[in-house]
This record gives structure tokens, sequence and C-alpha cells, in this order.
């Protein structure tokens, strides 16, 4: 059950990747500065001149979000099932 978040969850953020790389900016390779890369990301949302690419950058970051809670809810769930035994 967490592949079925985490796989949609890396393709997204190497989508995202590409978005902020395009725009010059850097951004993280891996997940380990999520925090800044999103912060990023967010930065070239709000200066997106087209409302139709912004929207798209929003739900695409909104689709992240809802896969990264995904996986998170089902550590958390593997943690506590695993400490029971």
């Amino acid at each position: 059950m967490f592949m079925l978040g985490a796989v949609p969850a890396n393709i997204i953020w190497f989508r995202i990747a590409r978005i902020v790389r395009a725009k010059g900016l850097s951004f993280p390779f891996w997940n380990y500065a999520m925090i800044s890369g999103l912060r990023t990301f967010h930065a070239v949302v709000r200066d997106e001149p087209n409302p139709r690419r912004r929207a798209s950058h929003k739900r695409l970051v909104a689709a992240f979000y809802l896969c990264f809670t995904w996986c998170l809810i089902w550590f958390v769930a593997f943690v506590v099932s695993g400490s029971r035994s």
C-alpha cells in the first residue's frame, strides 16, 4: 500500500524538479531537501504569469502532497502494527 503513494510521489517530484530547473533555479535531486525544493516550486508558481499553467502547477503540487500524505499514513500504520508483536 505504501508503494501506491511512493511511486507517483517520485514521478511528480521529478516533474516538479524539471519545471523549477527550466526556470534556471536550483532544485535538490533527491527528497532529502524536500522543504527547500517545495519552497522554490511555490515561488515558481507565484511568479507564473499564465493562469492555466499556474493552475496546472498547483494541481501538481497538490497531487504530490496527497501522495506524500498517503505514504506517511501507511508508514505510521506499519510502525504501529509492528510494535504490537
